[in-house]
């Protein structure tokens, strides 16, 4: 890979706006960014590794990955 998608999965680059956010914590992370007016955080999904809103995570690993209430998550 590049050099700015290492960053990127080391956590020193922000995976969603690729801001610098700080030293490598050796994962994947994202800042909390403005959206309409509301702060909105993003996370990977533990399933598919798509980036949702924190809020919204559970309504898509229920649409997209059906009833995993017994998987651990």
């Amino acid at each position: 890979m590049g050099e700015i998608a290492d960053m990127m999965l080391d956590g020193t680059l922000d995976c969603v706006t690729g801001e610098y956010i700080g030293e490598s914590v050796g994962y994947p992370r994202t800042i909390e960014i403005k959206d309409r007016g509301k702060k909105k955080k993003f996370v990977q999904c533990p399933f598919c590794g798509k980036l949702v809103c924190k809020q919204g995570l559970a309504q898509h690993k229920k649409s997209k990955h059906g009833d995993m209430s017994n998987a651990g998550c």
